[in-house]
């Protein structure tokens, strides 16, 4: 049984961070498959971030890498700032991997949800982190733009452990 608290241990945060990693991992495996296959084959490393980080053809991924770049710095935060953020961070996790019916991110879910319909490492690293989340606070209600509110929220902590840190 999965137990849900209000406090969200280091755990889970590494926890979190691990399936999004993983789910991420997957994605990029996926999308630079289908881009060879629409492309011709990517040449080396180095081209393959260019196109990461320029082409967009994986333009739709940043809103996870952006994601997971804010969960990590929030991380590093003291327990009760993580905590202030946790439902705000589940929200926004949630948000960008919801199913069809619900509202995600757009041009994520365009591309993501496609995937998650027929591609089974998409789905198993899906559900993982579905279950990292669900140890996590459930959300306030949040459409529109609360979660665009709250997501800037997440955004905001991570910046400031970003500044804190340099």
């Amino acid at each position: 049984p999965i137990v849900q608290s209000e406090e969200v241990s280091v755990a889970d945060w590494e926890a979190m961070s691990k399936a999004l990693r993983e789910l991420h991992r997957v994605l990029l495996d996926v999308a630079r498959r289908n881009y060879e296959r629409d492309h011709g084959p990517i040449s080396n490393p180095a081209h393959f971030l260019q196109l990461l980080t320029g082409d967009e053809y994986f333009a739709w991924l940043r809103a996870l890498s952006g994601l997971m770049a804010d969960i990590d710095h929030i991380a590093g935060l003291d327990a009760g700032s993580r905590s202030e953020v946790a439902k705000a961070v589940r929200a926004a996790v949630e948000w960008l991997i919801a199913p069809a019916g619900q509202a995600p991110a757009e041009a994520f879910a365009a591309n993501y949800l496609p995937l998650l319909a027929h591609q089974p490492e998409v789905v198993m690293a899906h559900a993982q982190v579905r279950q990292a989340a669900r140890r996590w606070p459930a959300p306030d209600k949040v459409e529109g733009a609360d979660h665009l509110r709250e997501r800037g929220r997440v955004a905001e902590m991570a910046k400031r452990r970003k500044a804190a840190g340099s």
